[in-house]
């Protein structure tokens, strides 16, 4: 069942088998791509380890601001790597 959040949307995300996450293993001199791709693993498994989240709770958990999450989070659900839940209904318990 999706937990409410403060503000802002839910994410509800399953990593498919296929999705490796990033190694130390590098064949080159570290670029944006790679700052990217760590990055939007961090909220990928935040997502998943939360089951149903905010983009906020995301931010926090991942020491990421609030920007990098939305956009990583468009890419993800872009990718239907993460659903979005909606927004939830104000007022509610």
């Amino acid at each position: 069942m999706a937990r409410p959040s403060a503000r802002g949307r839910e994410y509800d995300a399953s990593i498919p088998a296929d999705i490796e996450p990033p190694t130390a293993e590098l064949l080159g001199p570290v670029h944006q791509g790679h700052v990217r791709q760590a990055n939007a693993w961090s909220v990928l498994s935040s997502v998943r380890s939360a089951g149903v989240t905010s983009r906020s709770r995301v931010a926090r958990e991942t020491g990421l601001t609030g920007m990098t999450v939305h956009r990583l989070m468009i890419d993800l659900r872009h990718r239907k790597l993460v659903v979005g839940g909606g927004r939830p209904k104000r007022g509610s318990v």
